[in-house]
Protein backbone atom coordinates (compact mmCIF):
# COMPACT_ATOMS: atom_id res chain seq x y z
CA UNK A 1 0.00 0.00 0.00
CA UNK A 2 1.33 3.73 -1.36
CA UNK A 3 0.49 6.90 1.32
CA UNK A 4 1.65 10.47 -0.01
CA UNK A 5 4.45 12.03 1.32
CA UNK A 6 4.57 15.66 0.16
CA UNK A 7 3.78 15.00 -3.50
CA UNK A 8 5.08 11.83 -3.84
CA UNK A 9 4.19 8.19 -3.16
CA UNK A 10 5.15 6.42 -0.96
CA UNK A 11 5.28 2.83 0.25
CA UNK A 12 4.02 1.93 3.35
CA UNK A 13 5.94 -0.37 5.75
CA UNK A 14 4.26 -3.59 6.52
CA UNK A 15 4.65 -3.07 10.17
CA UNK A 16 3.33 0.46 9.89
CA UNK A 17 -0.10 -0.99 8.15
CA UNK A 18 -0.46 -3.86 10.27
CA UNK A 19 -0.22 -1.16 12.96
CA UNK A 20 -2.73 0.83 11.29
CA UNK A 21 -5.15 -1.60 10.85
CA UNK A 22 -5.02 -3.35 14.36
CA UNK A 23 -5.93 0.18 14.94
CA UNK A 24 -8.86 -0.29 12.64
CA UNK A 25 -10.18 -3.28 14.57
CA UNK A 26 -11.69 -1.36 17.39
CA UNK A 27 -15.80 -1.28 18.46
CA UNK A 28 -17.29 2.23 17.96
CA UNK A 29 -21.20 3.21 18.32
CA UNK A 30 -23.03 1.51 15.99
CA UNK A 31 -19.90 0.67 14.09
CA UNK A 32 -19.46 4.43 12.87
CA UNK A 33 -15.32 3.39 12.95
CA UNK A 34 -14.87 7.71 13.99
CA UNK A 35 -11.72 8.23 12.80
CA UNK A 36 -9.23 8.69 9.98
CA UNK A 37 -5.62 7.61 10.28
CA UNK A 38 -1.76 9.35 8.98
CA UNK A 39 1.34 7.96 9.12
CA UNK A 40 4.61 9.89 8.08
CA UNK A 41 7.35 7.00 8.01
CA UNK A 42 6.95 6.00 12.40
CA UNK A 43 4.91 8.97 12.97
CA UNK A 44 1.12 7.65 13.32
CA UNK A 45 -1.53 9.84 13.91
CA UNK A 46 -5.31 8.47 14.65
CA UNK A 47 -7.79 11.71 13.97
CA UNK A 48 -11.46 11.86 14.76
CA UNK A 49 -13.79 11.97 12.26
CA UNK A 50 -16.31 14.17 13.77
CA UNK A 51 -18.03 13.91 10.48
CA UNK A 52 -19.41 10.21 11.65
CA UNK A 53 -20.75 11.62 15.29
CA UNK A 54 -23.89 10.49 16.11
CA UNK A 55 -25.69 13.80 17.04
CA UNK A 56 -28.92 12.41 18.48
CA UNK A 57 -27.27 9.78 21.03
CA UNK A 58 -23.78 10.92 21.46
CA UNK A 59 -24.11 15.34 21.06
CA UNK A 60 -20.81 15.67 23.16
CA UNK A 61 -18.95 12.72 21.60
CA UNK A 62 -18.44 10.85 24.83
CA UNK A 63 -18.45 7.82 23.05
CA UNK A 64 -16.54 8.74 20.10
CA UNK A 65 -13.33 9.21 22.23
CA UNK A 66 -14.14 6.15 23.93
CA UNK A 67 -13.78 4.15 20.71
CA UNK A 68 -11.07 6.10 19.93
CA UNK A 69 -9.25 5.07 22.80
CA UNK A 70 -10.15 1.76 21.99
CA UNK A 71 -8.13 2.20 18.63
CA UNK A 72 -5.27 3.90 20.62
CA UNK A 73 -4.91 0.62 22.59
CA UNK A 74 -5.32 -1.53 19.66
CA UNK A 75 -2.08 0.80 18.42
CA UNK A 76 -0.32 -0.09 21.71
CA UNK A 77 -0.36 -3.27 21.61
CA UNK A 78 0.30 -3.83 17.94
CA UNK A 79 3.32 -1.59 17.66
CA UNK A 80 4.88 -3.44 20.90
CA UNK A 81 4.15 -7.06 18.90
CA UNK A 82 6.03 -5.66 15.86
CA UNK A 83 9.16 -4.81 18.39
CA UNK A 84 8.04 -0.63 18.64
CA UNK A 85 8.49 1.74 21.42
CA UNK A 86 6.07 4.85 21.63
CA UNK A 87 8.55 7.31 22.53
CA UNK A 88 6.55 10.08 22.38
CA UNK A 89 2.85 10.94 22.37
CA UNK A 90 0.91 14.36 20.79
CA UNK A 91 -2.13 14.75 22.09
CA UNK A 92 -3.88 17.74 19.79
CA UNK A 93 -7.03 20.02 20.68
CA UNK A 94 -8.93 18.39 18.22
CA UNK A 95 -8.88 15.03 20.07
CA UNK A 96 -6.09 13.94 17.29
CA UNK A 97 -3.19 11.72 18.89
CA UNK A 98 0.32 11.74 16.99
CA UNK A 99 2.32 8.18 18.19
CA UNK A 100 6.23 8.71 17.16
CA UNK A 101 7.71 5.02 16.55
CA UNK A 102 10.97 3.95 17.19
CA UNK A 103 12.40 -0.03 16.89
CA UNK A 104 12.91 -1.47 20.03
CA UNK A 105 14.45 -5.20 20.30
CA UNK A 106 13.84 -5.40 23.74
CA UNK A 107 10.11 -4.35 23.60
CA UNK A 108 8.13 -7.39 24.59
CA UNK A 109 5.43 -8.51 22.59
CA UNK A 110 1.86 -8.10 23.98
CA UNK A 111 0.18 -11.66 24.26
CA UNK A 112 -2.99 -9.75 23.50
CA UNK A 113 -2.38 -9.03 20.02
CA UNK A 114 -3.61 -12.16 18.50
CA UNK A 115 -7.32 -11.36 20.23
CA UNK A 116 -7.50 -7.98 18.34
CA UNK A 117 -8.38 -10.36 15.20
CA UNK A 118 -10.70 -12.42 17.34
CA UNK A 119 -13.12 -9.86 19.32
CA UNK A 120 -16.21 -9.50 18.54
CA UNK A 121 -19.21 -8.09 20.82
CA UNK A 122 -21.87 -11.12 21.46
CA UNK A 123 -25.20 -10.16 21.39
CA UNK A 124 -26.59 -12.81 22.29
CA UNK A 125 -28.15 -14.92 25.52
CA UNK A 126 -25.90 -16.36 27.33
CA UNK A 127 -26.01 -19.80 29.26
CA UNK A 128 -26.62 -18.56 32.70
CA UNK A 129 -23.48 -19.55 34.51
CA UNK A 130 -21.37 -17.34 36.93
CA UNK A 131 -17.90 -16.89 35.39
CA UNK A 132 -15.07 -19.19 37.29
CA UNK A 133 -13.40 -17.57 40.02
CA UNK A 134 -9.74 -18.00 37.83
CA UNK A 135 -11.53 -15.57 35.09
CA UNK A 136 -12.86 -13.37 37.57
CA UNK A 137 -9.43 -12.78 39.12
CA UNK A 138 -8.25 -12.50 35.71
CA UNK A 139 -10.41 -9.77 34.51
CA UNK A 140 -10.07 -7.80 38.36
CA UNK A 141 -6.15 -7.91 37.98
CA UNK A 142 -6.26 -5.86 34.67
CA UNK A 143 -4.66 -2.45 35.83
CA UNK A 144 -7.15 0.51 34.28
CA UNK A 145 -5.56 3.94 32.82
CA UNK A 146 -5.09 6.81 35.66
CA UNK A 147 -8.24 8.18 36.36
CA UNK A 148 -10.30 5.10 35.43
CA UNK A 149 -12.48 3.04 38.04
CA UNK A 150 -13.76 -0.65 36.90
CA UNK A 151 -16.96 -2.41 39.11
CA UNK A 152 -17.60 -6.14 38.67
CA UNK A 153 -21.17 -6.48 39.51
CA UNK A 154 -22.70 -9.87 40.06
CA UNK A 155 -26.31 -10.68 38.27
CA UNK A 156 -28.69 -9.89 41.24
CA UNK A 157 -26.56 -7.98 43.68
CA UNK A 158 -28.21 -4.15 44.57
CA UNK A 159 -25.36 -2.33 42.15
CA UNK A 160 -26.17 -4.74 39.16
CA UNK A 161 -30.15 -4.13 39.94
CA UNK A 162 -29.93 -0.40 39.77
CA UNK A 163 -27.69 -0.49 37.03
CA UNK A 164 -30.02 -2.90 35.20
CA UNK A 165 -32.88 -0.38 35.81
CA UNK A 166 -31.39 2.76 34.25
CA UNK A 167 -30.31 0.80 31.38
CA UNK A 168 -34.00 -0.20 30.42
CA UNK A 169 -35.25 3.14 31.14
CA UNK A 170 -32.31 4.23 28.71
CA UNK A 171 -33.31 1.86 26.20
CA UNK A 172 -36.80 3.38 26.58
CA UNK A 173 -35.92 7.03 26.51
CA UNK A 174 -34.01 6.42 23.53
CA UNK A 175 -36.51 4.16 21.69
CA UNK A 176 -39.46 7.32 22.49
CA UNK A 177 -36.58 9.90 20.86
CA UNK A 178 -37.38 10.03 17.44
CA UNK A 179 -33.70 11.49 16.22
CA UNK A 180 -32.25 9.05 18.14
CA UNK A 181 -34.41 5.75 16.85
CA UNK A 182 -34.05 6.98 12.96
CA UNK A 183 -30.21 7.35 13.61
CA UNK A 184 -30.03 3.89 15.32
CA UNK A 185 -32.41 2.12 12.36
CA UNK A 186 -29.97 4.32 9.64
CA UNK A 187 -27.00 2.93 10.76
CA UNK A 188 -28.40 -0.57 10.28
CA UNK A 189 -27.61 -2.93 7.53
CA UNK A 190 -30.07 -5.34 6.34
CA UNK A 191 -27.90 -7.40 3.66
CA UNK A 192 -24.44 -8.15 2.78
CA UNK A 193 -24.16 -6.14 -0.14
CA UNK A 194 -25.49 -2.82 2.12
CA UNK A 195 -22.53 -4.15 4.18
CA UNK A 196 -20.23 -4.31 1.59
CA UNK A 197 -20.93 -0.99 0.12
CA UNK A 198 -20.19 0.95 3.19
CA UNK A 199 -18.20 -1.25 5.61
CA UNK A 200 -19.84 -0.29 8.52
CA UNK A 201 -22.90 0.08 10.54
CA UNK A 202 -25.04 -2.49 12.47
CA UNK A 203 -25.35 -6.12 10.38
CA UNK A 204 -28.62 -7.28 11.30
CA UNK A 205 -27.42 -10.92 10.83
CA UNK A 206 -25.30 -10.57 14.24
CA UNK A 207 -29.00 -9.81 15.43
CA UNK A 208 -30.57 -13.09 14.76
CA UNK A 209 -33.89 -13.96 13.74
CA UNK A 210 -33.61 -11.00 10.79
CA UNK A 211 -33.57 -12.52 7.33
CA UNK A 212 -32.29 -10.35 4.67
CA UNK A 213 -34.25 -8.58 3.17
CA UNK A 214 -33.40 -4.68 1.50
CA UNK A 215 -32.57 -1.73 3.05
CA UNK A 216 -35.90 0.39 2.69
CA UNK A 217 -37.44 -2.48 3.65
CA UNK A 218 -35.64 -3.38 6.69
CA UNK A 219 -35.84 -0.31 7.79
CA UNK A 220 -39.78 0.32 6.98
CA UNK A 221 -40.44 -3.10 9.46
CA UNK A 222 -37.53 -1.74 11.91
CA UNK A 223 -39.45 1.39 13.02
CA UNK A 224 -42.68 -0.63 13.40
CA UNK A 225 -40.74 -3.17 15.05
CA UNK A 226 -38.83 -1.73 17.67
CA UNK A 227 -40.85 -0.94 20.39
CA UNK A 228 -39.96 -0.34 24.13
CA UNK A 229 -42.22 -3.07 25.63
CA UNK A 230 -40.44 -5.84 23.36
CA UNK A 231 -36.94 -4.49 23.35
CA UNK A 232 -37.00 -3.79 27.18
CA UNK A 233 -38.46 -7.86 27.62
CA UNK A 234 -35.70 -8.84 25.41
CA UNK A 235 -32.75 -6.86 26.98
CA UNK A 236 -33.54 -8.49 30.55
CA UNK A 237 -33.81 -11.52 29.08
CA UNK A 238 -30.31 -11.56 27.77
CA UNK A 239 -29.20 -9.19 31.16
CA UNK A 240 -30.32 -12.04 33.26
CA UNK A 241 -28.82 -14.42 31.09
CA UNK A 242 -25.72 -12.94 32.43
CA UNK A 243 -23.11 -13.78 35.29
CA UNK A 244 -22.06 -10.15 35.54
CA UNK A 245 -22.21 -6.42 34.52
CA UNK A 246 -19.21 -4.47 34.75
CA UNK A 247 -19.41 -0.48 34.70
CA UNK A 248 -16.23 1.49 33.54
CA UNK A 249 -16.23 5.20 35.26
CA UNK A 250 -13.99 7.89 35.10
CA UNK A 251 -13.13 10.89 37.98
CA UNK A 252 -12.02 12.95 34.56
CA UNK A 253 -15.51 12.79 32.47
CA UNK A 254 -13.61 14.91 29.61
CA UNK A 255 -12.67 14.00 26.28
CA UNK A 256 -8.90 12.84 27.82
CA UNK A 257 -10.70 10.50 30.64
CA UNK A 258 -12.99 8.86 28.01
CA UNK A 259 -9.89 8.17 25.69
CA UNK A 260 -8.31 6.32 28.80
CA UNK A 261 -11.58 4.47 29.20
CA UNK A 262 -11.90 3.34 25.90
CA UNK A 263 -8.35 2.20 26.55
CA UNK A 264 -9.11 0.53 29.49
CA UNK A 265 -12.13 -1.10 28.29
CA UNK A 266 -10.52 -2.51 25.22
CA UNK A 267 -8.10 -3.75 27.25
CA UNK A 268 -10.42 -5.52 28.75
CA UNK A 269 -12.60 -6.92 26.51
CA UNK A 270 -9.26 -8.46 24.80
CA UNK A 271 -8.59 -10.24 28.08
CA UNK A 272 -12.18 -11.32 28.36
CA UNK A 273 -11.51 -12.98 24.69
CA UNK A 274 -8.63 -14.83 25.72
CA UNK A 275 -10.33 -16.44 28.54
CA UNK A 276 -13.66 -17.19 26.37
CA UNK A 277 -15.68 -15.06 28.41
CA UNK A 278 -18.67 -13.43 25.90
CA UNK A 279 -19.34 -9.53 26.67
CA UNK A 280 -21.93 -7.18 24.87
CA UNK A 281 -22.53 -3.26 25.54
CA UNK A 282 -25.02 -1.45 27.28
CA UNK A 283 -24.73 2.27 26.65
CA UNK A 284 -28.15 2.93 26.94
CA UNK A 285 -27.83 4.97 30.24
CA UNK A 286 -24.62 6.84 29.88
CA UNK A 287 -26.03 8.37 26.38
CA UNK A 288 -28.66 10.66 28.46
CA UNK A 289 -26.63 12.97 30.44
CA UNK A 290 -29.56 13.56 33.11
CA UNK A 291 -30.19 10.14 33.49
CA UNK A 292 -26.15 9.32 33.78
CA UNK A 293 -26.04 12.11 36.66
CA UNK A 294 -28.74 10.66 38.50
CA UNK A 295 -26.84 7.04 38.36
CA UNK A 296 -23.65 8.53 39.77
CA UNK A 297 -25.19 9.77 42.46
CA UNK A 298 -27.37 6.29 43.30
CA UNK A 299 -24.64 4.12 43.03
CA UNK A 300 -21.94 4.29 45.87
CA UNK A 301 -18.84 5.27 44.20
CA UNK A 302 -18.50 8.76 45.11
CA UNK A 303 -17.57 11.52 42.06
CA UNK A 304 -16.76 8.89 39.56
CA UNK A 305 -19.26 9.28 36.72
CA UNK A 306 -20.20 6.23 34.60
CA UNK A 307 -19.40 6.01 30.95
CA UNK A 308 -19.85 2.41 29.70
CA UNK A 309 -21.14 -1.00 30.63
CA UNK A 310 -20.84 -4.71 29.29
CA UNK A 311 -22.55 -7.76 30.84
CA UNK A 312 -20.13 -10.83 30.55
CA UNK A 313 -21.10 -14.67 30.58
CA UNK A 314 -20.48 -17.96 28.66
CA UNK A 315 -21.83 -18.81 25.32
CA UNK A 316 -21.78 -21.41 22.54
CA UNK A 317 -19.61 -21.06 19.42
CA UNK A 318 -18.22 -17.70 17.97
CA UNK A 319 -20.33 -14.86 17.24
CA UNK A 320 -20.06 -13.43 13.63
CA UNK A 321 -17.53 -10.52 13.10
CA UNK A 322 -19.26 -6.84 11.60
CA UNK A 323 -17.09 -5.45 9.05
CA UNK A 324 -14.38 -2.53 8.94
CA UNK A 325 -13.41 -0.12 6.39
CA UNK A 326 -10.19 -1.18 4.44
CA UNK A 327 -7.46 1.08 5.33
CA UNK A 328 -6.97 2.53 1.81
CA UNK A 329 -10.72 4.55 2.51
CA UNK A 330 -9.61 5.52 6.21
CA UNK A 331 -5.85 6.83 5.11
CA UNK A 332 -5.27 10.53 4.70
CA UNK A 333 -2.73 12.99 4.19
Amino acid sequence: MEYLEGNKKKEMDLDVRDILLSAGQAPSPHNIQPWVFMANDYSLTIIPDKRKSLKASDPNNRQLFVSMGCAIENLSIAAATRRFEIVRTNMMNNGAYTFDLEHNYRVTPDPLYPMIAERRVDRRKYDGSRLTQQHLQALSDITPEYGVRMHMLPIGNVEADILTRYILDGNKRQLETPEVKRELINAMRFNLGDELKTHDGLATRLMGGVPPMPGWLGRFLMGMALSVKSQNASMLKHINSSSHLVLFNTVSDNMTGWVSLGRTLQRFMLVATSLGVSFSFLSQPFECSTLAKRLMYELPYGNEAPVMALRLGYAQGQPLKSLRHPLSSILVG
